[in-house]
């Protein structure tokens, strides 16, 4: 039981009615779980741990928010990419080894097959579909109205007939392209970005009131060695962590430094954000996040930038 969260200081009072509390612990009782007197035991101790749970995790919205606003002042081009990331699934799409061709129009149409069908977007002659970027962008992008959708669907089926063979988003923007046919320029942005940004920055940095060069992000192994027992083995890490490098869920798409590749560079992480990640999600108490970063030699360069986050988003919990 963790003392710093509210389950750990009220926990073990949970058979109690709020008279019998100590004084100290009054104001959290009243502050977290008003009801007290009204509900059972099991509500009080539930209550606690979704409070724990809330926290942690409006904890990592803004560390995450802080880290997004850091890197865009850095460097715009990877605040587009992550904004299309975002709106579109982009890098989900990128990475997929074959995209069917009505999947290639709808995307480069700026219309996201992950949010609805075609069948939906292209009938729907109401208007189109705009997404506004963060207000300090200025950027708002829309997307291309039906009937060029419905007319970019059957060139590309038309091409994928003549010469049917798996394409990638990149192929069928050269497609497009190459024949001069009408896409969104959305595509040709993000090509750009991503061009520029396959090689790594020389510097990272982790949260807003770090300003030092971090250490090198942690490969796979590494993370699952040091965190053995927070929510996983350390073999349910190493298998978890493999499966998650396209698609990683609840550990954050920001917890991945560079992604692996096949026959080239292995996986590394974050653990930094991976901490977060597990207090925010898996309430993980902070306290036991902190220890490993104190006692695993892997984490040991990066003490200062847990230390930085923990004085930024827990110092006020």
């Amino acid at each position: 039981m963790n003392p710093e969260t509210v389950f750990g200081k009220l926990g073990k009072w949970a058979n109690k009615p709020i008279k019998n509390l100590p004084r100290d612990l009054l104001p959290i009782a009243t502050a977290y779980i008003p009801r007290w007197d009204e509900l059972t035991p099991k509500e009080r101790t539930d209550r606690a741990i979704e409070v724990d749970r809330q926290r942690g995790l409006k904890s990592k919205l803004r560390y995450d928010r802080a880290v997004r606003a850091q890197r865009a002042a850095r460097d715009p081009v990877q605040e587009r990419i992550d904004w299309y990331d975002d709106t579109l699934d982009a890098s989900h799409w990128a990475a997929l080894g074959d995209i069917s061709p009505i999947d290639a129009a709808m995307l480069l149409c700026c219309h996201n097959p992950n949010e609805s069908s075609f069948d939906a977007f292209s009938s729907d002659e109401t208007g189109s579909t705009s997404y506004e970027t963060p207000v300090n962008s200025g950027m708002v992008v829309t997307a291309y109205a039906p009937k060029h959708l419905r007319m970019l669907a059957r060139r590309l089926v038309d091409i994928d007939k003549a010469d049917h063979k798996p394409r990638t988003l990149r192929d069928w923007h050269q497609e497009a392209r190459s024949r001069d046919l009408a896409y969104h320029s959305w595509i040709d942005g993000y090509v750009d970005a991503t061009a520029q940004s396959a090689t790594p920055a020389p510097v990272e940095t982790v949260g807003p009131a770090c300003h030092n060069p971090a250490p090198l992000p942690l490969t796979t192994l590494d993370i699952a060695h040091c965190f053995d027992g927070l929510h996983w083995s350390e073999s349910q890490w190493k298998t978890n962590l493999a499966k998650r490098t396209k698609n990683p869920g609840w550990l954050g798409a920001d917890s991945i430094a560079i992604p692996g590749a096949q026959g080239g560079n292995e996986t590394r992480w974050y653990p930094v954000r991976l901490g977060a990640a597990l207090a925010a999600k898996q309430g993980i108490p902070p306290r036991s996040i902190r220890a490993r970063f104190q006692a695993k030699p892997q984490l040991t360069d990066w003490k200062d930038a847990r230390g930085d986050y923990e004085a930024q988003y827990l110092a006020t919990e």
